[in-house]
């Protein structure tokens, strides 16, 4: 298919047909398509669909080694505004601390899931909006056009969990159809994905604590993302949660070197 327009089929209780037959319309990928078409079947099966569709979910490539160059941190703090000051960047600050900080400082409280991965290139522990100083402080720059910025963010117990959640995004959309959660979010970072292939992308994590202090207010829930962690939310408020003691909440960004 062309352009933006992404191909339909229709869905049956057995599999799903290029033609209506009483059947839903949904939306797929065009590699689904593809593959149901080069069937030349009136219905490709669900059974057929998972034995022989195979497609190639293309992986994320991530950062490395992340930091605030000194050049680049004088350039930085001569142009604070003011109202900034507090942003100012010292020798001692890290912008972009290695995710494994994170590890430490929650090694001692309740961890609901462990990471069972061990890679953590790319992911870092930074401020909520990064942006501005990535793109003055760092070799990197951000995309001015992100697609799926609206949609690369939500809450975790850990990386892990990202990372396995933006993998069932690309295979939810690559092999589901638009009934589906994530189709959409899986559809938008894949065409960034295979739009651009010299991106490299970051995930940036920032804790949120649980005080257990039954206070009213501080962080909520809403309004941050799908949650993807073991924790069942029964409260509006972090804070009066039991048996959770932290979130992460996390944000994709591709980036790309500078020229200079």
């Amino acid at each position: 298919m062309k352009g933006n327009i992404m191909p339909t089929v229709y869905k049956t209780n057995k599999g799903y047909a290029l033609t209506p037959n009483n059947a839903s319309q949904v939306t797929i990928s065009d590699s689904f398509y593809n593959f149901i078409q080069a069937q030349n079947q009136n219905i490709v099966t669900f059974e057929t669909i998972n034995q022989n569709y195979k497609p190639k979910i293309p992986a994320i490539p991530m950062v490395d080694n992340l930091r605030v160059l000194p050049k680049a941190r004088n350039t930085y703090n001569q142009n604070v505004s003011r109202h900034h000051k507090k942003e100012l960047l010292t020798i001692q600050d890290q912008l972009f601390k290695p995710y494994t900080a994170i590890k430490q400082i929650t090694d001692k409280r309740l961890i609901l899931e462990d990471d069972t991965q061990t890679n953590f290139k790319g992911c870092y522990w930074a401020n909520l909006n990064p942006e501005n100083l990535i793109n003055h402080a760092s070799a990197y720059e951000t995309y001015k056009h992100w697609p799926a910025s609206s949609l690369a963010y939500g809450v975790s117990d850990n990386a892990t969990q990202v990372f396995n959640h933006l993998q069932h995004a690309l295979e939810t959309y690559l092999t589901k159809d638009s009934t589906h959660s994530f189709f959409i979010r899986g559809k938008r970072l894949y065409k960034f994905l295979t739009d651009n292939p010299d991106a490299i992308y970051l995930i940036r994590f920032y804790p949120v604590f649980n005080h257990h202090d039954d206070k009213i207010g501080g962080w909520r829930w809403h309004k941050w993302g799908p949650y993807l962690g073991k924790h069942t939310p029964q409260c509006q408020y972090l804070d009066e949660e039991k048996n959770i003691d932290y979130v992460l909440l996390w944000h994709l960004y591709p980036l790309k070197k500078k020229e200079n």
